[in-house]
Order: structure tokens, then C-alpha cells, then sequence
């Protein structure tokens, strides 16, 4: 996803977002553990005054807010209306762009495909600031971002239909840059967490992840310590791109993989 933004005087916000799975009924994501992303900035003005907010659950599929259930009238349409009435304008969404010929896909804001516009639930979206120190510099490269859910979090995950990015201008002159976020990933374990003694060091959450995806590398790959990995689970596929293993996290802070 490319989010392009500008936020001039009198604005505050813009924000963009996507679908935890294309056309499906909203998803009980309680048993989730974690959300993670890849991010990098571009030409990012005013960023000391700019916030990025990352929201996941149960999110309103009423894009342009105009109480209008959007689709188009057929897969060779152009794209359904985005009525943009801050700007006085009319946009397209989706289409393909392919020469006026529609994509072969019927686009439209009913994502759970159940002819009802699902409305905005703010008691049950996760809300998580995720600037960094600077949208700037925090981002200048690629960096992998990732929000463990709390236990109360959790709970507001019952019905999640979208994630969503919201960027806020909280003072200053115009704000404007580019944010570019792909592999986003919703993260669950089948290993549960239970508390020990007070006086115990206990573990605060225990996921399966990928590898690659873990911010806290083991001394030496799984394969590579223990060759006879890659014959019994890998045999004609790549370890690095199908590995997994256990991170847990302990009280005091640190990560063991």
C-alpha cells in the first residue's frame, strides 16, 4: 500500500485502509497475539507535528462517510463513487484502470458481501500510535513494525473487518510525505501464556513467527544448528522463507527465539 498525503491548513487528517481478508465476513481475531508491518517514508514535511496511528477491528466499510452503500454496477465499470466533499470532488475506486474495460471484478464498499453498509463499532477497534520518534527519520528505511496485543486489546478483535492507517497533523503548516507499507500480518500462536509464582520471572507472551519477521535473530538458524531440519520439513522448499519459531517474552524484557 502507497499512502500519499497531503494535509494543508484547515485539515487534519487523511487516512487509508485495507480489508483483514477481501470479501469475507468480519473475522474473530481474539485469539490473535500480535500485528506487524513493513513501513518506509518518502519526502515526509512537518513531521514533527505529524502522528501515525495503526487501528485494527471493527471499522466502517462507509469509505466517503456518505451513508451510501458504494459498488459498481458491473465488473466493466470504472470503479465505484468516492465522494471527497472536502475537496468538491468525485474519485473512482477500483476499475483496474484497464482502458475503460473494468478489472472483471465487481468492486464495492460491502466487503462481508451482506448488501448492509457496517458502520464504524469505536468500542471494539484497537488504537495504536506507531510514529516512532519521527515519521522521518523512524522510517527513513524499511523497518519492521510490531504491536503485541494486551489482553483487553484482544477482546475488541471479535469482529475486525480492516486495518487501518491514519496519519494526523497536530499543529504546524501543511503536512505532506509518502508511506509505503506492505506485509501486513495479523499473528497467532497456539501456545498460551499462564502466569507462575510472584516471584518467578513469567513469560508475557509466547508466538510462532516466521524467522525472517523476528526483530531478535537466534545465535545461529534453526537449520544450521540442527541440519536434520531441512531434510525431514524442507525438502524442495527454501528454510529462509518457510521457517518458524517460537519467540517467547519474558517479564523482565527479554526475548528468547
Amino acid at each position: 500500500m502507497v499512502m500519499e498525503y497531503s494535509i494543508p491548513s484547515g485539515k487534519t487528517w487523511v487516512g487509508a485502509q485495507i480489508p483483514v481478508i477481501k470479501n469475507a465476513e468480519k473475522q474473530d481475531l481474539t485469539d490473535a497475539e500480535s500485528i506487524t508491518f513493513k513501513i518506509k517514508s518518502q519526502d515526509i514535511i512537518n513531521s514533527a507535528n505529524t502522528k501515525l496511528y495503526l487501528q485494527i477491528g471493527s471499522i466502517s466499510e462507509d469509505l466517503d462517510s456518505d451513508n451510501k452503500l458504494d459498488r459498481e454496477s458491473s465488473v466493466y465499470s470504472d470503479g465505484f463513487p468516492f465522494n471527497d466533499s472536502s475537496n468538491n470532488a468525485v474519485l473512482l475506486i477500483g476499475g483496474g484502470g484497464n482502458n475503460s474495460q473494468g478489472n472483471s471484478y465487481l468492486d464495492t464498499e460491502d466487503n462481508d458481501l451482506n448488501d448492509i453498509l457496517d458502520k464504524e463499532d469505536d468500542d471494539n477497534i484497537v488504537t495504536e500510535d506507531v510514529t516512532g520518534a519521527d515519521l522521518s527519520t523512524e522510517y527513513s528505511s524499511w523497518k519492521l513494525v510490531r504491536h503485541v496485543f494486551t489482553t483487553s486489546q484482544k477482546k475488541q478483535l471479535s469482529n475486525s473487518s480492516y486495518v487501518r492507517f491514519v496519519v494526523i497533523k497536530e499543529s504546524g503548516t501543511d503536512s505532506a510525505g509518502k508511506l509505503i507499507i506492505g506485509e501486513i500480518n495479523v499473528e497467532s500462536s497456539p501456545f498460551k501464556v499462564t502466569a507462575g509464582n510472584d516471584d518467578e520471572n513469567d513469560i508475557t507472551y509466547a508466538r510462532e513467527i516466521f524467522e525472517r519477521n523476528s526483530d531478535y535473530y537466534p545465535p545461529e538458524k534453526l537449520v544450521d544448528a540442527y541440519p536434520e531440519v531441512k531434510d525431514i520439513f524442507f525438502q524442495n522448499m527454501v528454510p529462509e522463507n518457510e521457517q518458524k519459531v517460537l519467540e517467547v517474552q519474558w517479564e523482565d524484557g527479554s526475548i528468547q527465539i
